[in-house]
């Protein structure tokens, strides 16, 4: 059995910064509002796999006996170079080198040094890329709580953390956290934020008028591109920066690997234009990559036209 103050201990060798726990049950609490949402019309094209399976561990790791679920706080700053350039953003998720290999890199670093005093340990690591609700897990291991902007918050290091699952095949000995309730109170500055009002009242999102979901949908409709706005090549970060728990955060600009401005704030042209090549290049490292040269070039063709129809209604 593993034992929560040697994991911590690890994590700690790791450079881990924030750790949870949790029993592999189902996450049956979080059945019902997946049902409701996929009746209301309101899941992402890339939600395929039925509810029933997406809070059940097993169905990822049918051996599951603990789990680990672990944050890593990342970069949501930086300053826009200083010239004429029409440039687009790319939103903070995808600055640097891929989130998905940092966070698993952590993930197997930590669990290196357990199984130093277990080689039986197995373990399955996963990084927004399983049927799995990350934000779900860490809830329950007192990660943070929901926000309106239906992030999950960090009461230290606010949204801007990426959440790591690991399932291992061990029972964990450790002292369960307190699951926490929203802090948001009558808040309303994300909703606010939100430019085509996608956020609601309930801790709702309406996919559809996401601008982070619009810049990664494969095809857009007339009314779609319209939605996208003038601002992100990819993502999306308007209602997480205005969130006071973001505002009072205490670290706002930790390390991560493989940032720069230009990979940041792309210039419009260039990217419209961008080739194969210089698209694998420029972003090719980057959790923007898996969206291909097609779609992050064609979002900077209708951020150029939208700017220029918002140049035509302000005349």
């Amino acid at each position: 059995m593993l034992k929560e103050e040697k994991i911590r201990e690890a994590a700690r060798a790791a450079g881990i910064k924030m750790i949870g726990f949790g029993e592999p049950h189902p996450l049956t609490e979080w059945l019902e509002p997946l049902e409701k949402r996929r009746e209301q019309g309101r899941v992402t094209s890339f939600e395929r796999t039925p509810p029933a399976r997406r809070v059940d561990y097993s169905q990822a790791f049918p051996e599951v006996k603990g789990i680990i679920v672990i944050g890593v706080p990342y970069c949501s700053e930086l300053p826009k170079p200083e010239d004429n350039t029409p440039r687009g953003k790319i939103a903070s998720v995808a600055w640097g080198q891929d989130y998905h290999e940092v966070v698993t890199g952590k993930m197997d670093a930590l669990m290196a040094l357990l199984k130093e005093t277990d080689p039986s340990l197995d373990y399955r690591g996963y990084v927004d890329n399983s049927r799995l609700l990350d934000r779900a897990t860490a809830w329950r291991a007192g990660l943070g709580f929901f926000g309106k902007n239906n992030t999950l918050i960090n009461p230290e290091y606010g949204s801007f953390f990426f959440i790591g699952q690991i399932l291992v095949n061990s029972s964990i000995d450790f002292e369960p956290a307190e699951t926490l309730k929203s802090r948001c109170g009558t808040c309303r500055r994300c909703l606010v934020a939100c430019p085509n009002h996608a956020l609601g009242e309930g801790y709702t999102l309406e996919p559809e008028r996401c601008i982070s979901y619009l810049t990664q949908k494969k095809k857009l409709t007339a009314e779609e591109e319209r939605l996208l706005g003038i601002t992100y090549l990819y993502g999306c970060d308007d209602c997480q920066r205005v969130c006071p728990w973001n505002i009072r955060r205490s670290d706002s600009r930790p390390d991560w690997p493989g940032i720069g401005p230009e990979s940041v704030y792309p210039g419009l042209d260039e990217t419209e234009a961008i080739s194969g090549l210089d698209f694998e290049e420029k972003f090719g490292k980057t959790a923007a990559a898996w969206r291909g040269r097609d779609v992050i070039a064609r979002n900077a063709r209708i951020i150029k036209n939208n700017l220029k129809n918002h140049a035509k209604d302000k005349n």
